[in-house]
């Protein structure tokens, strides 16, 4: 079972909304962890293929193609054409408004999480220009990019939710409610991590029962609920064990209360003790 992490990004010093980076890869590079994280993400291509993992699809991206990653769906470059070059973009939407926002504009830009716009973008040359200039311009640095940046930015989800408009059907209604229903469980699972987690409070909080929940988490993810937040909990416990902490200290950051219940989890997860796995550091 491969579980994804969250990724906490953190943007830059002053908090500017746009994060790009440069990507470089030939056939035999590693892909990255499967993960997730609160930003919309994009693949841009300029040369060769990205093969793109996400939400259980899977979409080998090539020249002047665009991948979309929507807010909190897990995914991963996996593999790579030679001589590739692609460039990651990731928009902090609650980022791109400001205090002076109006409620439109913030309608607008939310609406992009369920607006049912595809994984693969292809072909298009009116959107790939505008990132082509939004990159250029961050590269560069000149003075007042930052507006420009910014400006690209609100054009690309405009031009986004436009294409999204033209094409949406209304019988996917249903499903992206399920899916914001788990991007919500997901939000819920990570900020929670380290207290008690009760099925029953997410279900309230999202206003649906506990056994439909269930049932969604299990259709999405294969697994229980339970079942996920142990593993998240497991895995994060390794980087703190890693890091020289106790067990016990672990064990209480992680949201156990009950050292021997969290050891008896550890080892049925990873396949040791906490403390095996300590020491053999």
């Amino acid at each position: 079972m491969i579980i994804p992490i969250h990724e906490n990004i953190s943007i830059n010093n002053n908090n500017f909304p746009v994060r790009i980076k440069e990507n470089n890869n030939n056939s035999n590079a590693r892909g990255c962890q499967f993960h997730w994280h609160e930003m919309l993400e994009f693949y841009v291509v300029y040369s060769g293929g990205v093969k793109l993992h996400c939400n259980g699809r899977y979409e080998w991206l090539y020249k002047d193609d665009i991948g979309f990653v929507n807010w909190c769906e897990p995914h991963r470059g996996m593999e790579f054409l030679d001589n590739t070059k692609h460039y990651i973009v990731q928009f902090d939407l609650g980022g791109l408004l400001n205090e002076t926002a109006t409620f439109d504009e913030e309608k607008y830009l939310f609406s992009i999480i369920n607006s049912g716009i595809d994984l693969k973008i292809s072909q298009d040359k009116e959107l790939m220009d505008i990132f082509k200039s939004m990159i250029s311009q961050f590269e560069n640095k000149n003075i007042g990019y930052e507006l420009s940046v910014k400006g690209y930015s609100l054009i690309i989800i405009s031009l986004l939710l436009q294409r999204a408009n033209k094409t949406y059907d209304s019988k996917n209604i249903l499903e992206n409610q399920s899916l914001q229903y788990m991007k919500e469980t997901l939000m819920y699972i990570h900020r929670n991590l380290d207290k008690k987690i009760c099925v029953n409070d997410i279900a309230k909080k999202l206003h649906i029962t506990q056994e439909h929940l269930t049932r969604l988490f299990k259709k999405y993810t294969g697994e229980t609920i339970l079942s996920y937040v142990n593993t998240l909990r497991c895995t994060r416990a390794i980087t703190y064990l890693e890091n020289g902490q106790s067990v016990m200290e672990v064990a209480s950051i992680v949201g156990y209360d009950d050292y021997n219940y969290f050891s008896r989890i550890f080892k049925k997860i990873i396949g040791k003790s906490p403390r095996t796995y300590k020491n053999k550091e």
